[in-house]
């Protein structure tokens, strides 16, 4: 439980810090890398994910063109005073000109494409720890008891949620661990045994029902992707309660703990993006009232800058 412990007061703690403070922060530290226009040459929201900060992209490209001291800038401004803040990072390879364009397109948010350094470092913690309980598991030398228990399921499940709500694909694959290592220790420690027809038969027809509900209700361009879905959770869901029902039970409790830490993270996101709108009719006010206003004025309102109107 350590690391869903540290993970949740973590994120509390880095979340009461105000993004700017922290970018001021890391950029004071290194005040020759803060800027770097082979870095920033885009603007605006998930800048970094469109272009300029891939690590396996972007700085080999810059090496290329414009030589090692320049690659080694451009990799220094994006690990040392980009990676720290809470924008944070593409994930080397994952930034939209890589493969982050390919798997959007595939429904997932650029959210779980991008990093920051609170993210790497319980994801990587988390990792490190579901790995060794995985083999454990593996080896037949975990066996299940109260302590195992919170050990794996209650853990996981706290990482799965703090993973969804903050869309940390590290901290996600270390809860999947986690899970999975406790399910293994379960069946070698009851040493279920059930018959192979009846376990691939409740799967197929769970997924024939799943994926039939999901037909029916579901449209869009998404449609053939939501079917699949349901498919493989009904299938899933069939075959625990055929190991073990209790499986079957948790199993769903923990799709319904996934879809709650869902609509969490959209929910935050749909009042971030509610709070920066700006109608089109009020981008169209606002020049109706400079209008007038000599260009220096205009200029100076730009570049926020303190101006004296005169009458």
């Amino acid at each position: 439980m350590e690391v869903a412990v540290s993970g949740a007061s973590g994120y509390y703690v880095y979340g009461s810090i105000k993004a700017e403070t922290l970018r001021n922060f890391v950029d004071n530290l290194f005040p020759s890398l803060a800027k770097n226009l082979n870095a920033d040459y885009i603007s605006g929201a998930y800048h970094r994910y469109k272009g300029g900060h891939d690590l396996l992209i972007d700085v080999p490209k810059t090496f290329i063109e414009k030589g090692f001291t320049d690659a080694l800038k451009h990799a220094g401004h994006i690990i040392l005073t980009d990676f720290p803040t809470k924008a944070g990072i593409p994930i080397p390879g994952f930034s939209h000109i890589g493969l982050g364009k390919i798997l959007e397109d595939f429904g997932i948010s650029k959210g779980w494409l991008n990093i920051n350094i609170m993210d790497g470092g319980i994801g990587f913690l988390a990792i490190d720890e579901s790995h060794t309980d995985i083999l454990n598991a593996l080896s037949g030398t975990m066996h299940m008891n109260a302590f195992n228990f919170f050990d794996t399921y209650v853990e996981g499940g706290v990482e799965l949620l703090l993973a969804i709500n903050f869309q940390n694909p590290f901290l996600l694959l270390g809860a999947i661990e986690n899970i999975t290592s406790g399910i293994i220790a379960t069946i070698k420690t009851y040493s279920i045994y059930v018959n192979p027809l009846d376990f691939f038969g409740a799967g197929i027809i769970s997924a024939i029902i799943g994926g039939t509900l999901s037909y029916l209700i579901s449209n869009g361009e998404k449609r053939y992707i939501n079917i699949l879905k349901s498919s493989m959770k009904s299938a899933s869901i069939g075959t625990m309660f055929k190991i073990f029902t209790p499986f079957g039970f948790g199993l769903i409790g923990g799709y319904i703990l996934y879809e709650v830490g869902k609509y969490m993270a959209n929910n935050t996101n749909y009042k971030i993006n509610e709070a920066l709108y700006i109608s089109h009719k009020n981008f169209e006010d606002m020049f109706v009232i400079l209008k007038d206003i000599s260009p220096k004025y205009f200029i100076s309102i730009w570049k926020n800058e303190p101006i004296k109107l005169t009458v």
